[in-house]
């Protein structure tokens, strides 16, 4: 069978969620991960919108069983197949209410990072929109996410929520609680990712230890050892898909203070060591501080780890993929 992926507009040099989660999706079903460099694409300068029109030039002469794409490499196309669109990150969020919401919030965050403001004419909302609208299968990360969909503007009729999942081998719980007042924060530099709000929380006050790390250079078990070696990680985010740093700190036995979006949306247990304030603001999440940091050691039940292994996961996406028509 030949099966494509394709994802953030198949570049080789960006990493994040999205590719971590297109490499999840072809080890499971067995597709090949397309990118612009394996169809003979020169990137060198050229606007992503052109990079993307090449890109369905080679997939379109394709012989394909199945097209699985991630909705933010469908910028400026006019004839990209739409088979299954997968609404994840800043691709859910162009075409959505939330992403409304951030770009009002960029606006007033301009001081923090003035080229904040210029993302928006990156993005082509008709394109985006006839991505989501017109895919036989939309899949989405999580129930918050699905709800934000089906909320907004742009509603597609077969809306499927299969939720990524988190290594068990790697992110497995500490023992005991640190006790030593260590607070993580685990992600980019970035409004979208609630930096400044951290920050803010934490610049005056006199914690013993308080670390920003980025996910990129870092391996998972790095990354993992830095969870483990936390009282409390926060993640003030604007907006999530998902949140693959939320589970990967409480299976990691580290509680969470963290802004209700993506997976936190519709789920968000205080016993396992979630607090969500209900607004995203420093004063919100100050006020619920306290509290968080007396949290013990994390243990998750067996369900809740089902929930995010890789055999469900696996399972979800394979019986789509042969399924999807």
């Amino acid at each position: 069978m030949n099966r494509i992926y394709v994802g953030n507009f198949g570049l080789d040099n960006i990493l994040g969620g999205a590719e971590r989660l297109g490499q999840q999706i072809c080890d499971a079903g067995k597709l090949k991960y397309i990118t612009a460099k394996k169809l003979g694409i020169n990137t060198n300068n050229l606007p992503l919108g052109v990079i993307s029109a090449l890109m369905d030039e080679k997939i379109n002469e394709m012989e394909l069983d199945v097209l699985v794409h991630n909705s933010t490499n469908c910028w400026n196309t006019k004839h990209h197949r739409y088979d299954i669109s997968i609404a994840e990150a800043a691709g859910a969020i162009n075409i959505s209410v939330a992403m409304e919401n951030f770009f009002k919030e960029a606006e007033a965050l301009k001081n923090i990072m003035p080229e904040l403001s210029a993302i928006k004419k990156y993005y082509d909302w008709e394109y985006q929109s006839v991505s989501i609208m017109k895919s036989n299968v939309l899949v989405t990360l999580s129930n918050g996410e699905k709800k934000s969909f089906e909320e907004g503007r742009f509603v597609n009729r077969n809306i499927k929520v299969i939720e990524p999942f988190i290594n068990k081998d790697v992110f497995y719980r500490k023992k005991e609680k640190i006790g030593k007042g260590r607070v993580l924060f685990v992600g980019r530099e970035h409004p979208r990712k609630g930096f400044h709000i951290f920050k803010q929380m934490f610049q005056d006050r006199c914690f013993k230890e308080f670390k920003y790390i980025t996910t990129h250079n870092l391996t998972e078990e790095q990354i993992a050892e830095e969870y483990r070696k936390a009282d409390l990680c926060v993640f003030p985010s604007l907006y999530e898909s998902f949140g693959y740093v939320f589970i990967e700190s409480l299976m990691c036995g580290t509680p969470i203070l963290a802004s209700p979006v993506g997976l936190l949306e519709t789920w968000k247990p205080e016993e396992f060591g979630i607090y969500c304030p209900k607004e995203i603001t420093v004063e919100a999440f100050e006020e619920l501080l306290p509290k968080a940091m007396e949290h013990g050691v994390v243990d998750l039940p067996d369900d809740v780890k089902h929930r995010f292994s890789k055999e469900r996961f696996e399972r979800e996406w394979n019986e789509l993929l042969n399924n999807w028509r």
